[in-house]
């Protein structure tokens, strides 16, 4: 199975064959328009090496086949363009398993999903399969793990619009425009502008009003009808968090164990998480980051005040500062790469200053440059000082010219699932009060609000059921939480949280990471495991603590810190330490 690209099969769908032969004697019960969808059958095969592309995705499927032999499997299943009304069409969704490692034992399947929206959560399941198959037990921890590697099958999906799924492509024949570091009127009128080319190409494609979490969980629910399972059980990330909670309040009674890591307020807006967004980037830098650079000054060379880390040097940065927030942010999703956000930030402040000190920076050869760049030290440690030279020279002589917009598959269903999810706030104005407001309060990342496409889009294309549905599920729901979460704030987390009474959250403190589960210590761990195992949902609120001494020592937080066990959970550290990167690289 290939990529394939956008399609709408508006003849001979399933839909159009379920409603061949029907009664016309008004006596008879109504066809089910969805009967052959639900009447078909998962033909599970071999999963295609390249079914996410070439390069690295074949290399890591070669490898999960290694790991697991006949228990990946793959499929793709024909679900309808619009549920409501599948006569218009169909589209393909794209599905993996990991079949659990005790068939007798099978209590039902896990679904997955990364986040985003516009995350695949395709090879997700085979990830955790070879986590899973590389587990140590009797180490606790592995012990309740494996139980569920054992009783659940994993699975992974591509999302209608991603990946191996029928794709969502938003392209235009006009240029996006440059955006400054600043609130200059012409920033501004950029951003506008960016920001309605973005909705104008989106909207050129039939299949954009139909990519929206509504279908998405549809799709979810006749995925869990064609395994024959009763009950969708479900670990989501970031905007699954969304997506899940979505599925209980519109699926209540076929909502089993769901865990929902990292989660935005459930219960609120995209735009109300959009503006939540740069105060938490701008919180984990003043409240962790800045403090920990400042301990280690000869380290990161950043000085020993912590505010002029957080908050100065992102004012003196006119000509490196996206491409220090757009590396800065690949790090920030988890704590393990504190060193790098820091050397990012260290890296750009050096470059800047060579910029400055040299007139004409800009119309030197590219050569000159890289001579300026290669005789400036940027950090203390020679190898972490090499790698900035490199990427400093990278930026410095590779200048990418502005080309026509093409969206990447992942952010045209970002920008649909936004827009078409839930009504935003469509006054310009706005927007461009609440950028500057932003740049003023949190230099790091403020500002960027202002490009919101659904200012242009026209409104929602679906309803969202009410929040309160999901407090009628059975098992009830487990949140997972950092408190100084970076993408999807703890703030934010908690209001959807306190409108669901039937449901469980689990704070890890002195913690920024976005996606935790697994964490790697017995406070989470056991915790989410016993829940999927036996139905455990702990108490109202469990706190625990967060495993990184480092980012506490010397600190005003004596805080216990947790003991991270990895070294006697799994067989196999080196391979689980490369899983574990692959994970976390997938969540967004």
């Amino acid at each position: 199975m290939r990529n394939l690209m956008t399609t709408v099969t508006a003849t001979c769908s399933l839909a159009l064959l379920a409603l061949v032969g029907c009664s016309s004697d008004s006596g008879s019960p109504a066809p089910d328009p969805l009967a052959a969808y639900k009447s078909q059958v998962i033909n599970w095969q071999t999963c295609d090496p390249g079914i996410l592309g070439v390069g690295d995705y074949t290399l890591l499927m070669r490898d999960a086949q290694a790991d697991l032999g006949e228990r990946l499997k793959c499929a793709m299943i024909t679900v309808p363009l619009d549920h409501d009304n599948p006569a218009k069409g169909d589209l393909k969704v794209a599905i993996l398993r990991t079949a659990a490692g005790r068939p007798a034992l099978r209590r039902g399947a896990i679904f997955f999903n990364p986040g985003g929206p516009g995350g695949d959560g395709l090879f997700f399941a085979a990830e955790y399969g070879r986590k899973w198959n590389n587990l140590n037990p009797p180490d606790g921890i592995a012990t309740e793990l494996k139980k569920m590697s054992d009783q659940y099958d994993l699975i992974g999906f591509s999302p209608r619009g991603v990946g191996a799924s029928t794709q969502l492509i938003c392209a235009s024949n006009e240029q996006p425009r440059s955006v400054w570091n600043d609130r200059s009127n012409q920033t501004i009128q950029n951003q506008l502008y960016n920001a309605r080319l973005t909705a104008e190409a989106c909207l050129k494609n039939p299949i954009t009003p139909y990519i929206n979490t509504d279908q998405t969980v549809r799709d979810m629910d006749l995925i869990r009808h064609l395994l024959g399972d009763d009950k969708l059980n479900y670990i989501g990330y970031s905007y699954g968090t969304w997506l899940g909670a979505w599925y209980a309040s519109r699926f209540p009674e076929h909502t089993g164990r769901m865990l929902l890591d990292s989660s935005m307020n459930v219960a609120g807006t995209f735009d109300g998480a959009n503006l939540l967004n740069a105060k938490a980037r701008q919180l984990a830098l003043d409240t962790l980051l800045a403090p920990y650079a400042a301990r280690h000054p000869e380290k990161f060379g950043l000085g020993t005040d912590p505010t002029y880390i957080a908050t100065t040097i992102f004012r003196t940065l006119p000509d490196t500062y996206f491409w220090t927030q757009k590396n800065m942010e690949d790090y920030l999703g988890s704590q393990s790469g504190k060193d790098f956000v820091l050397y990012w930030l260290r890296t750009s402040e050096v470059l800047q200053r060579l910029i400055a000190e040299n007139p004409g920076f800009w119309a030197r050869s590219n050569d000159q440059k890289t001579a300026l760049i290669l005789q400036t030290r940027f950090l203390s440690d020679d190898a972490a000082n090499q790698n900035a030279q490199q990427h400093a020279i990278k930026f410095a002589t590779v200048q990418s010219p502005l080309s026509n917009l093409q969206l990447t598959n992942n952010d045209s269903v970002f920008s649909a699932v936004v827009c078409n999810d839930i009504p935003s706030n469509t006054d310009e104005w706005f927007w461009i009060e609440q950028g500057n407001k932003q740049f003023q309060h949190y230099p790091f990342f403020g500002g960027k609000v202002t490009q919101n496409s659904c200012i242009y889009w026209g409104g929602a294309r679906t309803v969202k059921p009410p929040i309160s549905n999901a407090n009628k599920t059975g098992e009830g729901l487990l949140f997972l939480q950092s408190r100084y979460d970076t993408r999807t704030p703890a703030e934010g987390a908690l209001l959807g949280f306190e409108q669901l009474q039937n449901a469980s959250m689990i704070m890890v403190e002195n913690d920024y990471s976005h996606g935790l589960f697994p964490y790697d210590t017995d406070c989470v761990d056991l915790t989410v495991a016993r829940y999927f195992n036996e139905g455990i949902r702990p108490e109202r609120m469990v706190t625990c603590n967060g495993k990184d001494t480092d980012i506490l020592a010397k600190s005003a937080v004596k805080a216990q810190t947790a003991v991270d066990r990895r070294s006697t959970i799994y067989r196999d550290l080196a391979k689980d330490e490369e899983i574990t990167r692959i994970i976390r690289s997938m969540i967004k």
